[in-house]
């Protein structure tokens, strides 16, 4: 494997209370610039096989869905909307070096499902949270990385492999 990024969340005392939380922003497919889009918090979640966004955030961005799956869930089997996204995520990059004050973000296309009520899910179990969740990263994304959660630390830190960016037919398969 070849990393090309690293992405590293240090939350403290929120890690324990709301697990990994990653910023960045969704978009549209065909967008090139990190401003666009929908910004917000992404959950890692590790139990979930595919990644997926809020529906409000499918609204925000006017997304139309591509196709509709069953998909499986806590509530149990429910239909899910697909939607194709760019994901802005800051990540270092491992193969350059950065200006002072400069930030990279790794632009990943990428299938997801919609999930209703996500952020105010959440925040009804856990409590307030420490910003909008906006998505989740499952599986599909994972399947790429080499990720290390040190609990004594209170730290996540997730090496990209560069095959993210091309992936073969070989590859997980996304929604």
């Amino acid at each position: 494997m070849a990393f090309e990024f690293k992405i590293t969340a240090t939350l403290a005392g929120d890690l324990m209370k709301f697990g990994p939380l990653i910023p960045g922003r969704v978009a549209l497919p065909a967008s090139q610039s990190t401003r666009d889009g929908v910004g917000g918090l992404f959950l890692l979640d590790t139990g979930a096989g595919h990644s997926a966004i809020d529906e409000s955030v499918a609204t925000e961005l006017g997304l139309k869905p591509a196709r509709v799956i069953h998909g499986h869930g806590l509530s149990g089997e429910t239909e899910v909307n697909c939607y194709s996204v760019k994901l802005f995520i800051p990540a270092e990059p491992l193969r350059m070096a950065l200006q002072p004050g400069q930030t990279a973000f790794m632009g990943i296309p990428q299938d997801v499902g919609g999930v209703v009520n996500l952020h105010q899910g959440h925040e009804a179990v856990l409590g307030k949270l420490p910003g909008r969740i906006i998505g989740l990263l499952g599986r599909s994304f994972l399947h790429w990385t080499k990720t290390t959660y040190d609990g004594l630390a209170g730290t996540v830190t997730i090496e990209v492999d560069e095959a993210m960016r091309h992936p073969t037919m070989d590859g997980p398969s996304t929604l």
